[in-house]
């Protein structure tokens, strides 16, 4: 027979596991949100932080000398979808719509980052846009 502290403390067990589980994946998250930012959120930030912010985590983690494959990791984690374009560079987006419910209206947002490679195939310069159109 069992004490009632050991049956107490048997079905607490599970409970304290996923408390822990949680609490880890909370203070280790991975990738681009481990910088803080992903494009996504930053549509969340004030109107003049925005393409600041971009422009800062694109200067911070996509480096000139770094492989491609290594810019489209930093990217993908970020939330953008890549594509090849012409000249060996490639196109990475996101697109997604923000309604405005005061307005009545939806704003289509579309971040477009631009990496071009040098001679030997790693990163040579990479830029960002963002561009929106209202319904």
């Amino acid at each position: 027979m069992t004490s009632f502290a050991e049956r107490r403390l048997t079905r607490f067990m599970p409970v304290l596991g996923a408390a822990l589980v949680l609490a880890g994946c909370s203070v280790y998250p991975g990738g681009a949100e481990a910088r803080g930012f992903s494009f996504r959120s930053v549509e969340y930030m004030p109107r003049g932080q925005r393409e600041t912010a971009a422009e800062a985590f694109i200067a911070a983690n996509i480096t000139p000398g770094m492989p491609m494959s290594a810019a489209r990791s930093v990217l993908r984690e970020a939330g953008t979808f890549c594509d090849a374009s012409t000249g060996g560079g490639m196109s990475c987006s996101k697109t997604s719509i923000v309604a405005h419910s005061d307005q009545g209206t939806e704003e289509d947002i579309q971040w477009v980052v631009l990496v071009t490679p040098d001679a030997s195939g790693n990163v040579s310069s990479a830029s960002v846009r963002r561009t929106s159109s209202g319904t």
